[in-house]
């Protein structure tokens, strides 16, 4: 019973892996829709996970500007994520 039970923990685990594996490689693809500063600040905080003081740090900007930066960044992404959505529902209803 307990080898059982153990054995079902393993195979959830390794499944809740894959399915995070899966979640930090569609947070980087919708990272990469981004270019230049705003894109590397969104990837130094949310695939390395470095602080907006570190990124501040490393660009040589207040914490402010950075926030402000990755700010904008999401809002590309978000844009991008709609316009797709957008083209989707298009191909789908004709």
């Amino acid at each position: 019973m307990m080898l059982s039970n153990a054995a079902d923990l393993r195979r959830e685990y390794g499944n809740m892996i894959i399915q995070a594996e899966g979640i930090c490689e569609y947070v980087e693809r919708l990272i990469n829709l981004v270019d230049g500063i705003k894109g590397g600040m969104l990837y130094k905080r949310f695939v390395i996970g470095q602080s907006a003081a570190v990124i501040a740090h490393d660009y040589v900007y207040s914490r402010r500007q950075v926030y402000r930066y990755m700010d904008d960044g999401m809002l590309i992404i978000g844009k991008k994520m709609a316009h797709n959505v957008t083209l989707r529902s298009d191909i789908m209803t004709s």
